[in-house]
């Protein structure tokens, strides 16, 4: 009983919480000159419901019907973002989708002093300069590509929770995903945080693999730490945060692996050479197209 009155505590709270956001939001939105204010509150409270209704959810056992669900939902809420919304890309945003036309076309890349300071600024463009070499740069292919990614994201998103708690899991998280307001409003954006998400999603993905494996498979695991290395470095030449990842995935090794500890520190050594090289491929590549010296360990 206690549970469940807390249970109940806790829902009046956060509907309380989101009816209070929903009346200030409009209400401020002369001040802050917001023209759409009405999108926070209502997609605040369209989480609200999810959940309202995630013990109902936690019963789905149907998993092509539940990933279809959090995938039609995320495709839904990004696509109607996307129409509503018209941005031009300035500061930051302008710098990236210039790098990634210039990437694309073979021209000297804007600002090169800057970037070699922040060298992890080249990577999302020079991934989406390889989508502007067929259609062109448009922003709106930059958009068209941050919706793919997204849908992505909810597919890990899904995975990842079917694969710790079940499918019910892995749908209220794909939903929550897709209703969540900073999700969908970044999408307009020419900005590698969708890239970097998808990325780190893949490598929590790729680590519950590895370290999931049998202990008598030890050999077979080892592809999985080579591939987790290479998903963190690559995550980190969008984002340099890919120690932190490496630190956080050996502490849980280290506290829930089943594995001998000359095993698992063979296992972290495969991990962190492939990830020490790719991002010094990396630099030597961002040196090569900038023609000069770049920051390292960031």
């Amino acid at each position: 009983m206690k549970n469940s009155g807390f249970s109940r505590l806790a829902y009046f709270g956060l509907a309380a919480l989101g009816g209070a956001f929903a009346a200030a939001a409009p209400a401020l939105a002369p001040f802050s000159g917001w023209g759409k204010a009405w999108l926070l509150p209502a997609g605040f409270l369209l989480g609200l419901a999810a959940a309202f209704f995630a013990p109902r959810l936690s019963s789905f056992t149907n998993e092509r019907a539940a990933l279809g669900l959090a995938l039609g939902a995320t495709l839904l809420t990004g696509a109607a973002w996307l129409l509503l919304s018209r941005v031009s890309p300035v500061m930051d945003f302008s710098r990236m989708f210039a790098t990634a036309a210039a990437f694309a076309e073979n021209r000297p890349l804007p600002d090169p002093a800057y970037q070699a300071v922040f060298p992890h600024l080249l990577g999302y463009p020079f991934v989406l300069s390889l989508l502007f070499r067929v259609s062109g740069p448009s922003v709106a292919a930059a958009q068209i590509f941050n919706l793919f990614l997204s849908l992505c994201i909810a597919a890990l998103l899904f995975s990842v929770g079917k694969k710790l708690l079940g499918v019910g899991c892995g749908l209220a998280a794909g939903l929550l995903w897709a209703l969540m307001p900073s999700h969908f409003m970044l999408l307009s954006l020419v900005a590698g945080e969708p890239l970097h998400i998808a990325l780190t999603l893949l490598a929590v993905r790729v680590y519950l693999q590895a370290a999931g494996a049998p202990p008598d498979s030890f050999r077979g695991s080892l592809p999985y730490w080579g591939l987790l290395g290479l998903t963190v470095a690559l995550s980190s030449l969008v984002r340099p945060l890919g120690p932190v990842y490496l630190l956080a995935f050996a502490l849980c090794a280290l506290v829930f692996g089943k594995r001998r500890l000359t095993r698992l520190a063979l296992s972290l050594l495969v991990m962190l050479a492939v990830y020490a090289a790719v991002t010094q491929a990396g630099t030597v590549l961002w040196e090569k197209a900038l023609e000069r010296p770049v920051a390292r360990n960031g």
